[in-house]
């Protein structure tokens, strides 16, 4: 499962668990809308469109 496919098919989250020798020692969880998985809006598209609003806890690069 993949982030994309996540937002594709509306689900709530998705879990994967790293393990090492068998044991598993991390679980990723990505959560719907979750701000962390957010890409920024490009500054340029933007500057081309004043309606556009600049993604919640995206940082810009300008």
């Amino acid at each position: 499962m993949r982030w994309f496919d996540l937002r594709r098919w509306g689900m709530e989250s998705f879990s994967r668990e790293w393990k090492e020798e068998g044991v598993v020692v991390a679980t990723f969880t990505i959560e719907k809308n979750d701000p962390a998985f957010t890409l920024p809006v490009p500054f340029d598209a933007i500057e081309k469109n004043s309606k556009l609003e600049q993604n919640k806890l995206a940082t810009p690069k300008y």
